[in-house]
């Protein structure tokens, strides 16, 4: 980083802003409108070789200055039009929308916030956590005056004071929980089999089925387990008991509005784990059944992963209740979902009876899955806000006309299904901004705005004639709405 006597960062900001350039100029070789490398995998190298260079340092430097964005703006833009093919005449914020690629201060907003949500997993002996205010994060507040002066680390850790309601606990991360070195689970889980199906929903539906029907029901305890999450944010989960050919128990868990369905299917598993351990049936087998392959792969990880709290429940369950009888196997297991297999729709739709509840049936906390979607969700209604109060100018007129979606993060479908050359055009077609006549009259007086397919009374030369009634293209249209 480099630091001006006035703290502006400035020069900062053109260095890096033209290490990206040079960086762009070089990738850039790599593809133009009709050939080389495709539109997704541009925008991948955008995002991971040249974004990483011109956003350098921002946690320290960014505090919201316009200038310093526009910097950036400017080589955004230029990335853009190479991405997409479109001319250096087009929108910038009608390409941003084409690209999926967001504006540059929230980009900015969100890499803070991203840094402060690092933060909140380091452990408290840590440098940078042992130079945040006391109050975070579980009372920080714009409004709670800080135990130290405010400086550009408070100012960024308050970023996230929106999303850290008042008195509520974080979710834990442990990085030292066990060496990295060790990968190994615990001699117990010798009897642990976690399997996850490589085939499709329906044949591994059919062969879950074929699987009940063989088990020897006096030997095997069955557990199907589920979470769900609402509209509103309530979160649950479910779990079904099955013994003898039937159910023998249901459980609903409400969780709140301070997690995602990830963590309600490692509840799941927690909670099933937990009522096994309590059953006084007699078994030698314990197969759990989840249709989260995520929950499936974390409930047992050692390493440092959101969810890592209710991961270790289940590992300290699992070492429980295998320790108890040396005879018991446990087995984990992916199941389809909405297949039609009894005990998983049992177990959903307790999950979802369970998620209407605004109050968490037990100990909640925020989870940190909860608050990176809450991050990408702010700065992605944040964008929302900037083009539905954006002038219709800077809009582009003719693409305000054909668009009507709001911006997301994921870039449109035709993006990825189009070759170059037809993505070139498409996004011209969008933009109005292309090799067309009423564009080209534009930019050269003697180019009339007319199209040449009738010699009677021409009609303009606009995107939407030459798609919809131009006689030149009277056979590719067929071919188009085939």
């Amino acid at each position: 980083v480099w630091l001006d006597r006035k703290l502006l960062f400035n020069y900062h900001v053109k260095q890096k802003t033209a290490a990206a350039t040079r960086a762009l100029n070089m990738i850039s070789r790599l593809s133009n409108s009709e050939w080389g490398l495709s539109a997704p995998a541009i925008r991948q190298l955008y995002y991971t070789c040249i974004t990483p260079i011109a956003d350098y340092g921002a946690e320290v430097w960014w505090k919201g200055q316009i200038g310093l964005a526009n910097k950036l703006q400017k080589l955004q833009a230029e990335a853009n039009r190479r991405i997409l093919g479109a001319f250096r005449t087009s929108p910038t914020a009608a390409m941003e929308i084409e690209a999926a690629t967001l504006r540059i201060p929230l980009r900015l907003d969100r890499q803070c916030k991203r840094y402060a949500y690092r933060v909140l997993q380091m452990l408290s002996d840590h440098p940078i956590r042992q130079r945040t205010p006391s109050s975070f994060p579980s009372t920080l507040s714009s409004s709670i005056p800080l135990d130290r002066p405010c400086s550009s680390s408070s100012e960024m850790l308050n970023t996230l004071s929106s999303f850290l309601p008042v008195g509520q606990d974080v979710e834990q991360c442990y990085p030292n929980l066990q060496p990295p070195w060790d990968t190994n689970l615990p001699d117990t889980t010798s009897r642990l089999d976690i399997t996850i199906s490589q085939e499709d929903k329906d044949t591994a539906a059919k062969s879950h089925i074929t699987l009940l029907n063989s088990l020897d029901n006096s030997e095997n305890l069955v557990l199907y387990t589920d979470g769900s999450e609402l509209q509103n944010g309530g979160v649950g989960a479910g779990v079904v008991m099955m013994h003898g050919g039937g159910i023998v128990g249901r459980w609903r868990v409400g969780l709140g509005c301070g997690m995602k369905v990830y963590d309600g299917e490692l509840v799941g598993i927690a909670s099933a784990l937990t009522e096994a351990s309590r059953s006084s049936l007699s078994f030698k087998h314990i197969l759990v059944f989840t249709d989260n392959q995520a929950a499936i792969s974390n409930s047992h990880r050692l390493s440092p992963h959101p969810g890592q709290q209710i991961s270790q429940q289940i590992q300290q369950l699992t070492k429980d209740l295998l320790s108890s009888d040396l005879d018991i196997q446990l087995h984990l297991s992916w199941v389809p979902s909405h297949t039609g297999i009894q005990g998983n729709d049992e177990a959903d739709r307790l999950a979802k009876q369970a998620a209407e509840y605004p109050q968490p049936d037990i100990d909640s906390f925020l989870s940190l899955t909860k608050l990176k979607t809450q991050i990408k969700q702010s700065a992605l209604k944040a964008w929302h806000q900037y083009w539905t109060q954006l002038q219709p100018a800077k809009q582009g007129r003719h693409y305000r006309s054909i668009h009507f979606h709001l911006p997301s993060l994921h870039p449109p479908l035709h993006f990825f299904q189009l070759h170059r050359p037809q993505l070139a055009t498409v996004t011209q077609l969008r933009l109005g901004h292309g090799c067309f006549n009423t564009y080209l009259s534009r930019l050269d007086e003697n180019v009339s705005d007319r199209c040449s397919c009738t010699k009677s009374t021409p009609p303009p030369q606009t995107p939407e004639h030459l798609i919809l009634y131009c006689s030149r293209y009277q056979q590719h249209r067929h071919l188009l709405r085939s």
